[in-house]
């Protein structure tokens, strides 16, 4: 999906589950509420079903939740975040592993929740029993919000 906007009130700007080799290229959420964008392989939590998701570019901004949020997934490449006034956390990341962010840009991400601006959880990066490094993430901007950026101490180094 080369090109995406979508304004108004849904519960989900894009949602993808359990889905592989999906590109989505420049993603223009501007909502009143919901969550922007969620990828996930919830229905099954002993496997990584969705595998190889690239976004080129997302701008999110008006969300209830968080602008980007991943469950579960194996082989993922985004380009840049760009979250204005969410909700929760500009972008995300649980039970993701061989991940690479090159920027996430996040104004206003969480105010008052104490959710970050960039924010990994639930095991996300964990091979087997064990954090290899698998996560990378170029730069995060963080201005005003939440609390800026919060990981792990383990995730932070990787």
């Amino acid at each position: 999906m080369p090109h995406l906007s979508v304004t108004g009130t849904p519960y989900f700007g894009v949602y993808v589950r359990t889905s592989q080799n999906v590109h989505l290229g420049q993603i223009d959420l501007r909502l009143s509420r919901g969550l922007g964008m969620r990828i996930d392989s919830r229905d099954d939590d002993s496997v990584r079903g969705a595998r190889d998701i690239s976004i080129d570019d997302v701008y999110v901004s008006g969300t209830s939740g968080h602008g980007v949020e991943t469950y579960g997934v194996d082989g993922l490449t985004i380009g840049t975040v760009t979250a204005r006034d969410t909700g929760n956390s500009g972008l995300l990341l649980n039970d993701t592993v061989n991940a690479t962010v090159d920027l996430v840009d996040a104004e206003g991400a969480g105010t008052g929740t104490g959710y970050a601006a960039f924010r990994m959880a639930n095991r996300n990066g964990r091979v087997g029993e064990d954090y290899p490094v698998n996560i990378r993430v170029g730069e995060v901007r963080a201005r005003g919000g939440g609390r800026g950026s919060s990981a792990s101490r383990r995730a932070a180094a990787r």
